[in-house]
């Protein structure tokens, strides 16, 4: 691989691992589209992956502090989490537990017959659909809240039951969000798509399914990498150090500036620019590839 090469890989990994389109099936296609291009090997994935997990650390590290320190001190207490941040935590184990086992026991099948464009080009398109209908559901729900609670508000009753207009993430969530995720080890999936999906359809604010999401994503990508490592340890990669420090400081950077941009236009233009372009790119694979 040559800088250029690193450096539109990099850029690709820390452009999509965040946003719903499927950052394993970006890195996957510029050596099925181009020819001469280059696989970029395990190395190359870890150091890209590194820099996306370093950067979303690094953006929730407030909530991530105090979700580790209300955690711990709840195990050491023998009890149950009960606070916002104790329980956050718990959800977030729960909820990685279903992809991890489907990382053990699929990983060489997925490796092994999934990584083609055809069956990229249909998880693009059918997983985009179901995002767009996740979204539709969402805004539905989120209109019938608001008018039951400007019923309430009009009648002066109080607002029992009523949590603003989205529901507040639970474990029931936090189970079926985890299990939606094992469908992300399929590449054009997108792990990000289908976490955001499962929470809209479980009733979350755009902004409660995306933290949800991204904050899933720590011990997934963390797991993810620690198998490459192993992978590596038995057929050592040839990639430069300066070459993997560059991958990942152009993927962190990237990543970083994402997430921020992600957050900040999702209550804006909500999730229909990604299923438009999921559509179009599904399409254009299924030319190319059929």
């Amino acid at each position: 691989m040559t800088l250029f090469h690193i450096v539109i890989l990099a850029l690709i990994q820390g452009l999509t691992e965040f946003i719903p389109v499927s950052s394993s099936a970006h890195l996957i296609l510029p050596s099925k589209l181009f020819e001469n291009w280059p696989d970029q090997g395990l190395d190359f994935d870890i150091a890209v992956h590194l820099g996306t997990l370093l950067a979303v650390i690094i953006f929730y590290r407030k909530d991530i502090y105090f979700m580790v320190s209300s955690f711990c001190k709840s195990v050491f207490k023998g009890r149950m989490p009960t606070d916002e941040y104790g329980l956050m935590a718990l959800y977030i184990v729960i909820a990685t537990i279903p992809v991890g086992i489907a990382g053990i026991l699929l990983k060489d099948y997925i490796e092994a017959y999934t990584r083609n464009g055809i069956i990229i080009a249909s998880t693009t398109i059918f997983f985009g659909l179901l995002l767009y209908f996740a979204e539709l559901f969402n805004r539905r729900y989120s209109k019938a809240s608001l008018a039951k609670l400007q019923t309430i508000k009009t009648e002066n009753q109080p607002k029992t039951d009523i949590q603003k207009d989205y529901k507040p993430l639970s474990l029931k969530a936090a189970i079926g969000i985890g299990f939606a995720q094992m469908l992300a080890i399929i590449p054009g999936t997108s792990r990000s798509g289908i976490t955001l999906t499962a929470g809209y359809f479980f009733g979350l604010s755009p902004k409660s399914a995306a933290k949800f999401s991204f904050l899933l994503s720590i011990p997934t990508i963390a797991a993810s990498a620690l198998l490459a490592a192993k992978d590596i340890a038995e057929t050592p990669g040839s990639m430069s150090i300066s070459f993997i420090i560059t991958a990942m400081v152009i993927s962190f950077i990237t990543a970083y500036i994402v997430i921020k941009v992600f957050l900040e236009l999702l209550t804006k233009l909500g999730l229909l620019p990604y299923v438009i372009y999921r559509l179009l790119l599904g399409v254009f694979l299924l030319y190319v590839f059929w």
